[in-house]
């Protein structure tokens, strides 16, 4: 990436408000505009999937509300981004027949998703730039119901009730990234860069 570039991305940066979705010193953060949403973790188990391009940082979480979630910090190097929507991602990450997308602001989205069990399943995803991605998935409606409030936000389309929910164990990380999927799908291109005018 050009230093022309580099310097151009930090200045339009500035002038936004960055959306996050962070998972440090076992507390989970959201940040989107003005509004902050922050819970209390634990983290009860953790993996490191390295595919060359991509690494995929997994941890199992349990919350105050003895909710168990999983979390996900996706990397891309930096001559890689990803190729498609964050919807196409995520629908071919979870293997999804059918995907509903609920909420979106600023590189911030909500999902409820249909998993090849027929399970429907919560997720939230922060999408901020073409190279990195976070989510939580395995929330609950009520969940999703105390976001939508905390964001002041109205969901797009009615909530389904009944959704999957984890035990503390491994069978709680559902996506499936996979190097197959990474380069043959491919979910991503060797990076775009803008044209300079």
């Amino acid at each position: 990436m050009s230093l022309f570039y580099k310097l151009l991305v930090i200045v339009f940066l500035s002038g936004c408000s960055v959306t996050t979705l962070t998972h440090k010193n076992n507390q989970i953060i959201v940040s989107v505009e003005d509004k902050v949403i922050k819970a209390q973790s634990q983290t009860l188990l953790s993996k490191l999937d390295n595919y060359g391009n991509i690494v995929v940082k997994k941890e199992l979480l349990k919350l105050e509300s003895n909710r168990i979630v999983v979390y996900e910090k996706i990397r891309i190097d930096g001559s890689y981004e990803f190729n498609f929507s964050t919807t196409t991602t995520i629908k071919h990450v979870f293997e999804s027949s059918k995907i509903s997308q609920v909420y979106a602001n600023k590189g911030l989205y909500l999902y409820q998703l249909l998993l090849p069990s027929q399970e429907v399943l919560n997720i939230m995803v922060e999408e901020f730039d073409s190279q990195s991605m976070g989510m939580i998935y395995g929330l609950s409606t009520q969940d999703m119901q105390e976001i939508f409030k905390k964001l002041e936000a109205t969901p797009r389309r009615a909530l389904l009730k009944n959704t999957l929910l984890f035990r503390a164990n491994k069978e709680a990380f559902k996506s499936r990234w996979s190097t197959k999927k990474i380069h043959f799908i491919p979910l991503i291109t060797p990076l775009r860069l803008m044209p300079i005018l």
